[in-house]
């Protein structure tokens, strides 16, 4: 069973009289044993390693849901990851990127733009060579298809999804939780070196305070933070028919990331 960063499986089973073992990574001397009211665990654990990666989109019975493949969109987003070169903070890095672009550069990763009711349709395309798990913050995704198959199983909502290399993942949503939401890689670290994309719902602001100078303060919770001086920056904004450019002044206010806090010395 795959866990991607921060996601969750609560798991039932029948208990086996001679106890069971759930490894991390299949290291059978660790992970944790469980044994029946009076048992002794057991001293070995079986060796796993040969057996089949659980796939939940394989896993239950159909069912219906409100929407799907087949319905009409109200917006549709298309984010392509990968690596490269790109500017992180004002310095030149090798990023981790979301459409050739890194989070903080010039020019902005396109924020995605929708309006309260929206239906929402992203697909997810990994052009590189890690595995981001990927996590919208705000939203629960209805798994639409992985690599162009749709799912076999029990409908499959998920806050996070591992998009492996070479990997197409289509997922769905109601956009019905107004803010300003990070939609982003759940590796912080791919995160912090630029795999920090958001979500804005139309007509939500916030008084956070974005820049690339030294000292620059960002603060997604809320707080104006200190803005940058003598520098431009560019956000975007994309309703998922193309871009819409906005350039501002330094020091004047971009949207946030709703749970998020970064520093730049």
């Amino acid at each position: 069973m795959r866990l991607p960063a921060g996601e969750r499986y609560d798991v039932v089973f029948a208990m086996s009289p001679r106890g069971a073992a759930l490894l991390v990574d299949d290291r059978r001397d660790g992970g944790l044993r469980l044994v029946p009211e009076g048992g002794a665990a057991p001293a070995t654990a079986e060796d796993g390693s040969g057996w089949p990666e659980f796939d939940p989109l394989r896993y239950g019975a159909p069912a219906a849901t409100a929407f799907g493949a087949a319905s009409r969109f109200d917006r549709a987003f298309t984010m392509v990851l990968d690596q490269g070169p790109a500017l992180v903070g004002g310095v030149p890095a090798y990023a981790q990127t979301v459409g050739g672009r890194a989070f903080p550069a010039f020019p902005a990763i396109p924020a995605q733009l929708v309006r309260e009711g929206d239906l929402i349709r992203v697909t997810v395309v990994n052009r590189g060579r890690d595995t981001p798990p990927w996590h919208p913050h705000g939203h629960t995704v209805l798994v639409l298809a992985r690599d162009g198959t749709a799912p076999s199983g029990s409908p499959l909502w998920l806050d996070t999804f591992d998009v492996r290399p070479g990997e197409v993942w289509e997922v769905a949503f109601r956009a019905a939780n107004p803010c300003v939401w990070m939609n982003h890689c759940h590796n912080l670290a791919h995160a912090d070196q630029g795999m920090a994309p958001h979500l804005r719902y139309k007509g939500v602001t916030s008084p956070s305070t974005a820049g690339t100078a030294a000292g620059t303060a960002w603060k997604f919770h809320g707080g104006a933070g200190r803005p940058a001086t003598g520098r431009r920056w560019s956000s975007q904004e994309t309703s998922g028919d193309g871009p819409a450019r906005k350039d501002h002044a330094a020091g004047n206010r971009l949207p946030g990331f709703c749970a998020y806090i970064r520093i730049l010395a």
